[in-house]
């Protein structure tokens, strides 16, 4: 009962950091505003730097979409994986993530699933070995995303 007590007390009244914070006055920097243009604004491509939410495909889709667009597994050789984005003109570009890359966009949204993403703010989708390289959590994550 008492532990509950404790566990109550610290969840409403967090204790602040000590350590090398201790003394001084922290810089935030404030979080970018997102850029994910909209069909009017960007035309059918993505505008970069672009920044939104990445999220990931499950295991085994990226070969699917590969399969049925035909597009080759070593389509781009330089490439460290893959990426699906929003527009159509998106397609077969090379972008970076974070400074990860390049990944290569095999995929985009489908057009009525678009004003979703976009009020969600989504930006990409990778696959999930890249996404576990970046050292994500396993939620959508905030990123920056550029041609590269």
């Amino acid at each position: 009962m008492i532990i509950t007590w404790i566990l109550a007390i610290l969840l409403a009244f967090p204790v602040p950091p000590i350590g090398p914070t201790l003394g001084t006055t922290p810089t935030q920097t404030p979080e970018p505003t997102l850029v994910v243009m909209t069909k009017e604004q960007s035309g059918t491509q993505t505008v970069f730097p672009a920044r939104g939410l990445a999220t990931y495909y499950n295991p085994g889709v990226f070969e699917i979409v590969l399969d049925t667009r035909s597009l080759p597994v070593d389509g781009c050789p330089e490439c460290v994986g893959y990426a699906a984005m929003l527009w159509p003109d998106d397609m077969g570009k090379k972008v970076c993530v974070d400074g990860y890359g390049p990944l290569w966009v095999v995929d985009v949204a489908a057009p009525q699933h678009r004003p979703a993403r976009i009020a969600d703010g989504w930006i990409i989708d990778v696959d999930p070995d890249t996404f576990w390289k970046m050292g994500w959590p396993n939620a959508p994550t905030m990123t920056t995303v550029e041609e590269c």
